[in-house]
């Protein structure tokens, strides 16, 4: 029922992802908040979902200065787009990368410990937000996002790994599979953003997760069941470990939940089915 606008440089988008009724501008986070700023003007925007990132942690081990450039610097140009626009309000995303290891689930009171240079970069981002919030009032919420999978992957993910190799064979290679994360569908993801953008507290964090943490070994297993193997084998591949992985990744939504009304919908096993069908119909092909 919106108005809705969307603003990227298609490095890990799609055109065809935009909705029909959504105006397209191309745009780049990295040449400054006046382009930005200037089109949030013209179009009358009141709310801003900043998502530009560049996502995927196994690029940054090699190649770390882009993700400084892209996550930290382009969203201190996409805030001050937003303080010249005078919008109402914007949510910035976040990432549970920024906490490290937990074994616990993970409350926005933790300590902060990155172990790669993308989390790095979020965290400077979020002190960024906070920042201008303090010095001139920018009405900025963060939302520090735990997995999100759908069946429009981008990047080869572990979701989108196992289901292209079990649906091959029974036997699959992996790396890290004792370590656990939280997997949230992407329709309950955005959903919960919304109602997030509008009653979240300026200045303030907020994990969004499912609080479903499951062991990645687990998580080969259910999917291999769906696609029908009665018994699968994982092969540990070296060469697919990374240099420091975070063991476990589980979110406390607490202080979401008493913010928001809404609540997680899919299952994970439904959620998986969704993606699988969804992946089947794209004839077995991820869109990178």
């Amino acid at each position: 029922g919106n108005k809705v606008i969307v603003l990227d440089n298609l490095n890990s988008g799609l055109k065809s992802y935009v909705h029909p009724k959504a105006e397209f501008f191309w745009c780049d986070v990295r040449e400054g908040e006046n382009r930005i700023a200037q089109i949030l003007k013209d179009k009358n925007v009141e709310y801003v979902f900043h998502l530009v990132s560049l996502p995927y942690i196994p690029e940054c081990f090699g190649n770390p200065i882009p993700f400084i450039e892209v996550n930290s610097m382009g969203t201190l140009n996409v805030l001050e787009a937003c303080r010249i626009a005078k919008v109402r309000k914007v949510l910035v995303y976040s990432s549970a990368e920024i906490y490290g290891t937990k074994i616990e689930p993970i409350k926005e009171s933790d300590k902060l410990n990155p172990q790669s240079t993308y989390g790095v970069g979020k965290i400077a981002a979020e002190q960024l937000s906070i920042m201008r919030f303090v010095e001139v009032g920018l009405p900025v919420v963060i939302n520090r996002q735990f997995n999100v999978y759908s069946w429009r992957a981008r990047h080869p993910y572990i979701i989108p790994e196992l289901i292209s190799q079990l649906l091959k064979s029974s036997t699959i290679y992996l790396g890290n599979i004792y370590a656990w994360r939280d997997f949230l569908f992407v329709t309950d993801a955005v959903n919960m953003a919304i109602e997030l953008l509008e009653k979240g507290i300026a200045g303030e964090v907020y994990n969004i997760g499912a609080e479903n943490c499951i062991q990645i070994k687990e998580l080969a297993h259910i999917i291999g069941k769906i696609v029908g193997h009665r018994k699968i084998r994982i092969i540990i591949d070296k060469n697919r470990l990374r240099p420091w992985d975070i063991s476990k990744l589980q979110s406390d939504n607490i202080k979401l939940f008493n913010t928001i009304s809404y609540r997680p919908k899919v299952d994970l096993e439904t959620g998986l089915k969704m993606v699988i069908k969804k992946y089947k119909e794209n004839n077995k092909k991820w869109d990178f």
